[in-house]
This record gives C-alpha cells, structure tokens and sequence, in this order.
C-alpha cells in the first residue's frame, strides 16, 4: 500500500504486515490520496509537483511542475492524470511521459478533486462554480454558478 505524509515522504508498505517497503521524499507534505496505475504510483505534493514513482522500488519516473500546492487527489482516466493544483487550475497530464496535454484556469483554488464520467472532467472550485470540461482539451464544456464554493467530490449518478 502507498500513503502520503505530512513529513514530506510517500511510503510503500507491505500490506499484510506494515512492513517498510521504500519512501520516497517529497519535498514537502502530501495531503493527496495516492492514485495507482499499472506499476506506476502518482502523488501531489505542497511543493507543487505531482510525481510519478515506480511502485516498485520507488524511483522517480517523472514530476509535473505546477505553480502552487497540489492538494487535490488525481484521476487517472485512459492514461490522463487529471488533477488541480492551488495555482487556480485543473490539469490533464500523460501518466506515461508527464507531458502537460491541457490546463483549464478556473479563476480560484481548488481543493475537490475532479473526477472523470462519459468523457467529462467534472471539478468544483473556490470561485462558486462546478466546471465540467472535455477530457480531449480544456473546453469548458459546461459551467454552473454556486451558492458556495465546493471542497468536496463531485459524484455523478448514472439514470
């Protein structure tokens, strides 16, 4: 199992017995979820990279530079990170070469992570609005104006 901590470390731990596997440093807290993909872990930190670690041995494939704290949980959709970062955006990411394919500046932070339904990123943000985006490029395919801002989840019901 992976976890992220606040003394600026991503842990592997052998989940039968808690058994230290590898750490990894961070350079500062992660406070995001860790999200697991083939034999690749993905974790933001507050020092404002997302990192992609071999979940292995915990070697350093690849960091995503953004321009503030990265606090909400990634999604990882058909090989595209999507996640936001308190530099106000939502970003889409190659899970493979890290490489940016699109951002969307939603105008104000965001801590919700975004999620991902029927080929829409769906994210809420600080500035009272729930964004939902293509997943191909940042159109913003929809928007809706909020009494408050949201912090939490988007959950989507299918009909």
């Amino acid at each position: 199992m992976f976890v992220g901590s606040c003394d600026d470390h991503i842990y592997a731990l052998y989940e039968k017995s808690g058994t230290h596997l590898w750490n990894f440093w961070a350079g500062d807290s992660v406070l995001t979820s860790v999200t697991h993909g083939d034999s690749t872990m993905y974790a933001g930190s507050h020092d404002g990279y997302l990192y992609a670690l071999d979940s292995n041995d915990g070697s350093l494939r690849w960091k995503f530079r953004t321009g503030g704290e990265v606090q909400s949980t990634q999604v990882l959709d058909h090989g595209v990170l999507f996640f936001a970062s308190n530099d106000e955006r939502v970003y889409a990411v190659d899970s493979v070469s890290g490489r940016e394919i699109w951002k969307f500046d939603a105008g104000d932070h965001i801590m919700a992570p975004p999620i991902v339904y029927e080929d829409t990123v769906y994210v809420g943000s600080n500035d009272n609005r729930l964004y939902a985006l293509a997943v191909t490029d940042d159109a913003d395919v929809m928007s809706s104006k909020l009494d408050s801002s949201t912090t939490t989840p988007v959950i989507t019901l299918s009909p």
